[in-house]
Parts: structure tokens; C-alpha cells; sequence
């Protein structure tokens, strides 16, 4: 088989070679030059590079034709390509997600409109503009301030009510550049209730349309405050025949067919709402941890799904829980590090691995959940989930991360 992968992810956070036999296929990897410098070279390949100047599907299909390339198969891992790598099967008439069942997953409120129509609760959300004329709202309580703008996910901020929100918008106090500016453009947000319960994400594998495998797991934090600057963790729990029966339900809803999916909701009092779903595996350390739990490799599996060949589920017998955590770097100053409060918990039995950012090593200036980037990152081990959310929660109180110079802390 020729296959075309849109190589964008760092080589080792995939290895394809575990899944592709690269001496029984033709393999082609495309991309720029900085991201083809770091495929290996013990095995078999060739390497198309492009500019990166212009759209990328486009430029894919334009390198195809002027290197005359044969094409069976077209792999994106990458989330932020997905689109790219469908256009490019829809135009080379291959076989693999196209167009619209990418844009499905990418456009959350559509995403959310699908799952609601199979009576399937989610956050309630109104366009800003609206609210602003109306000024009421079908909830009280917490409220969340947030962007439409699909390239800023983490654009979101929550607010104690939604009258908070109007008065914080009257005073061009509302924290988003783009609302607290002379004319601000409300019509690039929206306004959602705030769900209280557990945040919760469901890790596994689909083929065709079918879960294979799954595992459910608790967040201590959520991505939100991660944003703005606080600890991440998520331990593994129990998955129930309940859960695995709703989880189906929306892998239907939003037509995902094939590969690793890594689904978000909230356990409220009430039961399951919907956050949102990617036909992708989980960042952070989640393929790690559904690994030592499961003995199955996501992102391998994957591959083996979408190369067509015969994926043996063989699920070993869990005898521990496994969870991870990261501590963010994006919110500070550069400078030296200082961590007040951690050394307790490094020797801890929960603690399996732990990683510590050098001092002086330069700390990221976007949000990223890889381990290698972030000021304090780890694995963690038990026979309780329960034990370790808790665990979890009080490393998180009393850890911090602060940044120095000269003796003194560094005020952002």
C-alpha cells in the first residue's frame, strides 16, 4: 500500500513504525523541513517537504502531482490537520473521514447540536449579542465568558453569574481583549452555564462506529483553570456498562467511525452532560496511563485501524489505577524556578515517575500539557481512584511554582 502521512507531530509521540511495517508499504512523509528532521533512520521511507506557505491541503495535492506520487492511503494525526488530509482524500477519491465528518468534530456548537438531538443533555450556551439585548438568561449560578473563535479553545473565562459578565463587559473589565476594546466585536462570543459535578473523560477505540475498548477517568482541575494557570491531573475509575451505553450514544450522534476517541462531560447531580468529543487520543499522559492500565498502545492501535488490518483487543486484568499531572508554565515570567512544597510527595507510593523542568530551561508561551515543557510533571499509581483524586487535590493546595530573579519574586 502508498501511504501519505501529513507528518506534523513530533515522530516520537507516534511511532509508526509499531504500527506500519514500513518495508511492506511505501511510505511517504510530508511536511516542513523542521518536522521531517526528526523522522528516524532505521527505517525504510521517503520524505516530501513543503513550504508551509499557502493552504495546506492544496500544497499536499499540489507536491502529489509534481512528484508524481501514488497514493492509497492518507494519515493526520495531527488534530489541527484533520481538515487538510480530508480535502486530500475527497481529491484523490480515497477511502477515510471526509470533509463533513471532520468539520462535525471541529465545530463544537454543531458537535453539541448533534448530541442534543439525541437527547443527550448539554451546557446550555447563548450568543453574547443576544444577551446583552435580552440581559437574562434560562440559568443562575456560575457562567462562562467564552470565544467562538474555534482557534481559541482556551479563550474562556468564568464569571460568579452572568449579570457579573454584563457588568464587567459595561466596564470594559471582562479580561478578553476583544470585549474590553472601544468597539468590542460581542459577536465573536457567547455565554454558557457553568455545570457543577466531576469532570470526567472517556479514553478508547472505535471500529466502524463500534466501541472496542474504554476507560473512564477523573480530572482534579479542568482545563479552564489549566488555562489560567492552575495544576491538571486526571485517575483513572471504574468504567460501568452505564457509562460505555452513553459514550456509544454520542460516538453514533457525531459519526465517528473509526480510531481512538477522547470524550469530555460532567457527572452532575442530575446524570451525564456532553462537553465535547475528538476522533483522536488524548493528550497530556493519557495514552501513557490507558497503556499501563489496558497493555494497549492508542495511537498504535489507531494506526492499525486505519491501515484495515485486524486489531486483537486482549485486555490484561487491572490490578492498579493509574492517573498523571502537570503543573503549567505558560501564566509566568521567564526566570528561574522555584517549587515550594513538592518534595513530600516525590517519594509518596503514589508517585510511579515525576518529571521537574530545569531552573534556567525557558518556559512555554502557549499552553501545552506535554511533560517535557512544563515546570512539574508526573505519573501516578494506586489501588483506589478515589485515594489518589484526593491525593491529587491536596499536592495541588500545596505545591507552587513561582518564578525568581535576583532573590525576589518576578510580579506578571
Amino acid at each position: 500500500m502508498n501511504i501519505l502521512i501529513l507528518h506534523r507531530i513530533p515522530y516520537h509521540k507516534i511511532n509508526y513504525h509499531l504500527s506500519i511495517d514500513h518495508d511492506d508499504h511505501q511510505v511517504t512523509y510530508i511536511g516542513l523541513a523542521k518536522n521531517l528532521a526528526n523522522l528516524p533512520t532505521h527505517i525504510h521511507y521517503q520524505t516530501v517537504e513543503i513550504a508551509g506557505m499557502s493552504n495546506l491541503a492544496e500544497e499536499v495535492l499540489a507536491a502529489i502531482h509534481s512528484e508524481n506520487l501514488s497514493v492509497d492511503l492518507v494519515i493526520s494525526l495531527s488534530e489541527t490537520e484533520l481538515a487538510d488530509a480530508a480535502r486530500v482524500r475527497e481529491a484523490l477519491g480515497l477511502p477515510g473521514a471526509g470533509s463533513s465528518e471532520i468539520h462535525q468534530l471541529r465545530d463544537k456548537s454543531l458537535m453539541r447540536q448533534l448530541v442534543a438531538q439525541q437527547d443527550i443533555p448539554v451546557p446550555r450556551t447563548i450568543p453574547l449579542a443576544r444577551f446583552i439585548a435580552t440581559k437574562t438568561v434560562p440559568w443562575t449560578g456560575k457562567t462562562i465568558l467564552k470565544s467562538l473563535d474555534q482557534a481559541t479553545k482556551h479563550n474562556a473565562i468564568i464569571f460568579a453569574s452572568a449579570n457579573e459578565i454584563l457588568a464587567a463587559i459595561n466596564q470594559n473589565k471582562t479580561g478578553m481583549a476583544r470585549l474590553d476594546q472601544s468597539a468590542p466585536l460581542v459577536d465573536l462570543f457567547a455565554i454558557e452555564e457553568c455545570i457543577s459535578g466531576e469532570t470526567m473523560h472517556y479514553d478508547g477505540l472505535v471500529r466502524d462506529g463500534t466501541i472496542l475498548i474504554m476507560q473512564a477517568s477523573q480530572y482534579v482541575g479542568n482545563c479552564l483553570s489549566y488555562s489560567q494557570g492552575q495544576p491538571l491531573g486526571s485517575v483513572q475509575v471504574e468504567t460501568s456498562t452505564d457509562d460505555i451505553r452513553w459514550a456509544q450514544k454520542v460516538i453514533t450522534a457525531t459519526g465517528i467511525r473509526q480510531g481512538a476517541f477522547h470524550l469530555e462531560l460532567v457527572k452532575s447531580l442530575s446524570g451525564r452532560v456532553f462537553l465535547e468529543i475528538a476522533n483522536r487520543a488524548g493528550g497530556a499522559s493519557v495514552v501513557e496511563t490507558f497503556r499501563m492500565a489496558t497493555g494497549i498502545n492508542l495511537i498504535a492501535a489507531e494506526l492499525t485501524l486505519l491501515l484495515g488490518e485486524e486489531l486483537n483487543i486482549k485486555v490484561r486484568k487491572k490490578s492498579k489505577r493509574f492517573g498523571w499531572f502537570v503543573f503549567p508554565g505558560h501564566h509566568l515570567e521567564q526566570g528561574t524556578r522555584q517549587i515550594i512544597g513538592h518534595a513530600p510527595y516525590l517519594d509518596h507510593a503514589h508517585m510511579l515517575r515525576y518529571e521537574i523542568l530545569g531552573k534556567s530551561c525557558p518556559l512555554p508561551r502557549e499552553i501545552t500539557y506535554q511533560p517535557n515543557f512544563v515546570p512539574m510533571s508526573g505519573i501516578i499509581g494506586g489501588a483506589s481512584g478515589e485515594a489518589m483524586c484526593s491525593w491529587l487535590k491536596k499536592m495541588f493546595r500545596d505545591v507552587k511554582i513561582r518564578t525568581v530573579s535576583n532573590g525576589a519574586p518576578v510580579k506578571k
